[in-house]
């Protein structure tokens, strides 16, 4: 049974620089979206920054060279017929240094992380607390 073969070298490394800086400007009909859900066969639901979802075919060059996963960003066109219930946008750039592309002016604040969520202190990998420091939390109430 004969492989497949790997893709060349210099394809997985244009990608990943295109993946990695973002573009200095959008087009008209261009957008960011984070996907929701893989409807298989290349195609993923995404949720655009207006709080609608729209089905997003993944462009060619990233098929079976770019992992993503549900909540990630991509970047979308959306094509001009739009119909009800079929491909409305093309996926055309798959976000992979997300701190890099959310510095961009075009980034939608529906997508930026919020203060208090950045701040808060996170608990993974910590201990659970005892039943003593439970006991003195809830006497400062």
């Amino acid at each position: 049974m004969p492989r497949g073969k790997a893709p060349p070298r210099n394809k997985l490394e244009s990608i990943g620089l295109e993946t990695a800086n973002p573009p200095e400007t959008l087009e008209y009909n261009q957008t960011i979206a984070r996907i929701a859900k893989n409807e298989g066969r290349n195609l993923f639901t995404v949720s655009l920054p207006n709080g609608k979802s729209a089905l997003a075919e993944l462009d060619q060059k990233f098929v079976n060279t770019v992992w993503m996963k549900r909540g990630g960003f991509v970047l979308v066109q959306r094509r001009e017929d739009e119909d009800t219930g079929k491909v409305g946008a093309d996926i055309i750039n798959v976000v992979r240094e997300d701190r890099i592309w959310k510095k961009m002016p075009w980034w939608p604040k529906q997508f930026a992380k919020t203060a208090d969520v950045e701040d808060e202190e996170s608990n993974v990998g910590k201990m659970p607390p005892s039943e003593s420091e439970e006991e003195d939390s809830a006497g400062d109430v």
